[in-house]
C-alpha cells in the first residue's frame, strides 16, 4: 500500500510540475493588463452609453462624461459616478445588433428565396428559355437583398452590449 501512495506522490508532483508553468503563463503581466486597459478608457468618446464591470464585481452604467489616465466619469440621470481607471475589471459599449440582423435577414431570404425559386421555376419559364435553377438564382438574390434590408431595421431597434475591453 505504501508503494502505491510515494507512486501516486511521484505522479501528482510530476502533473503539478509539468502543468504549473503552463497555468502561470497564461497570466497576462501587470504592464500589458494595464497598458490595454488604460488604451481602452483613451478610446472612449464622451455622450456615449458605457457599463463599466469593477474588481470587486459591482457594475456601473452611465454616459461618458469625462475620461482621463487615472479616472472615468459617468453620469446617469442626477447621478454622477466617478470610477478610477486601476479598478476597471471589464468596458462594454452599447451598440446595435444591424450588422447580426442583416446577416440572419440575408440568409433567410436567400433560402426562401431560392426556395420560392425553384417552386415557381416552371411556371416562369413555360413561355420563355430558362432554367429553374435561373428563376431560383435571380429570386434567391432579390431575397436575400431584402432579407438583409429589413433583418438590418430589425437589428438596428435591438440594442446590444459590446465588450470592448478586456
Amino acid at each position: 500500500m505504501s508503494r502505491h501512495l510515494s507512486s501516486l506522490r511521484r505522479w501528482s508532483l510530476w502533473g503539478t510540475l509539468l502543468v504549473l508553468p503552463a497555468v502561470e503563463g497564461s497570466a497576462q503581466p501587470p504592464d500589458t493588463a494595464r497598458a490595454e486597459r488604460l488604451a481602452a478608457v483613451r478610446s472612449l468618446q464622451p455622450g456615449r452609453l458605457i457599463r463599466l464591470i469593477r474588481m470587486p464585481g459591482a457594475r456601473v452604467e452611465g454616459i461618458v462624461t469625462a475620461t482621463s489616465d487615472t479616472m472615468v466619469t459617468l453620469q446617469w440621470g442626477d447621478s454622477v459616478s466617478h470610477v478610477p481607471v486601476v479598478t476597471i475589471a471589464a468596458i462594454d459599449r452599447r451598440g446595435r445588433s444591424t450588422a447580426r440582423g442583416a446577416l440572419w435577414g440575408g440568409g433567410i431570404g436567400l433560402v426562401a428565396g431560392v426556395a420560392y425559386g425553384l417552386l415557381i421555376g416552371e411556371i416562369a419559364c413555360a413561355e420563355t428559355d430558362c432554367t429553374r435553377a435561373e428563376v431560383a438564382a435571380v429570386v434567391g438574390g432579390l431575397g436575400a437583398v431584402s432579407g438583409a434590408v429589413v433583418g438590418a431595421g430589425i437589428g438596428f431597434a435591438i440594442p446590444r452590449w459590446r465588450r470592448v475591453f478586456p
